[in-house]
């Protein structure tokens, strides 16, 4: 609980309130009958992300822009296991054109790659309870498949509030946050774009 709170502290301070694009978005994940209208369709929660990811894109500069997409229709596979999960939704590194975030069609399907090695975090979404115990089994196949990570990030929502969580073999730290708190969420987003936790004398070769 205490890393959320540390990172998010300056955040918090810096966006007190959803600007009103976000609350639209904000609105429509208030309004979402079940756990995937979150997600397809008009996907509010995707794009409240995206749009938070592209701000902080744009005040980057960056090469690589993080988006989020819906995961519902796939099943990665964790080789070591043999099990299978369908997360509901990943982010994930695309290279942008130029310096303009890429354009996203949310209401479509994208493929994305079946391996735990090309995510940049993992959420869970719930329109009743709160996720933690599923987001965790997450958490744990997704570190063990990052070996040059020494801890992963992940989130979890629902209609009410949402939740950071940090795993890092050991533990696993989670930090709920009332949905009016845009703070944290731009927090979380701001530091996947440093790729935290990384140890830079280990490289992937292949997914």
């Amino acid at each position: 609980m205490y890393f959320w709170r540390l990172i998010s502290k300056e955040y918090s301070n810096r966006f007190t309130q959803w600007s009103p694009k976000e609350e639209l978005f904000v609105s429509g994940i208030q309004q979402a009958n079940c756990s995937a209208d979150m997600y397809t369709g008009d996907a509010p929660l995707l794009r409240l992300l995206n749009q938070i990811s592209q701000r902080i894109f744009e005040s980057h500069g960056d090469r690589e822009a993080l988006i989020f997409r819906s995961a519902d229709q796939f099943k990665v596979l964790n080789p070591f296991t043999g099990r299978e999960c369908s997360l509901d939704f990943v982010a994930l590194w695309e290279h942008s054109q130029g310096q303009s975030f890429p354009q996203i069609d949310h209401t479509q399907n994208y493929q994305i790659p079946a391996t735990w090695c090309a995510f940049a975090a993992v959420g869970e979404i719930k329109t009743g309870g709160n996720g933690k115990n599923q987001l965790g089994v997450y958490l744990k196949n997704y570190l063990q498949l990052h070996p040059e990570l020494n801890a992963v990030l992940g989130l979890t929502v629902n209609k009410r509030e949402y939740a950071l969580c940090y795993h890092d073999a050991g533990v696993i730290h989670r930090s709920s946050f009332d949905r009016n708190q845009p703070g944290p969420l731009y927090a979380f987003v701001e530091k996947l774009y440093t790729q935290p936790f990384r140890d830079t004398s280990v490289h992937l070769i292949a997914p």
